[in-house]
């Protein structure tokens, strides 16, 4: 067997993930320009720790699958804090937990 010096050295695959969402989060949102904020999260052990801070909002979240292949395409979310009538928000910090799996490898 001769391959005349040809030996392939990159090969490339494509998969569509298979992603879920935890229903885990952490929200901030920053109530002035000096650094005050407000925050809630799902990680009891973090709210502990934020109770001078902390805000419990109304929280709807919902996956769908838009395509019919099985797997989750869309996230709708929802999330209404509580403020008083005085705060205003200046920015917002989101981490949203995702579970990321790759199965399967096919060439397109």
């Amino acid at each position: 067997f001769s391959s005349s010096g040809f030996w392939k050295k990159i090969e490339s695959f494509s998969e569509q993930p298979d992603v879920n969402f935890k229903y885990e989060m952490l929200l901030i949102l920053d109530t002035s320009l000096d650094g005050d904020y407000v925050t809630w999260s799902t990680y009891q052990n973090y709210n502990q720790l934020q109770m001078e801070k902390l805000r419990v909002p109304v929280v709807k979240a919902k996956e769908s699958d838009v395509n019919g292949d099985g797997r989750n395409d869309e996230l709708d979310l929802s999330i209404q804090m509580p403020l008083l009538d005085a705060e205003k928000v200046y920015g917002v910090k989101l981490i949203l937990i995702y579970d990321y799996l790759l199965t399967v490898r096919f060439i397109p």
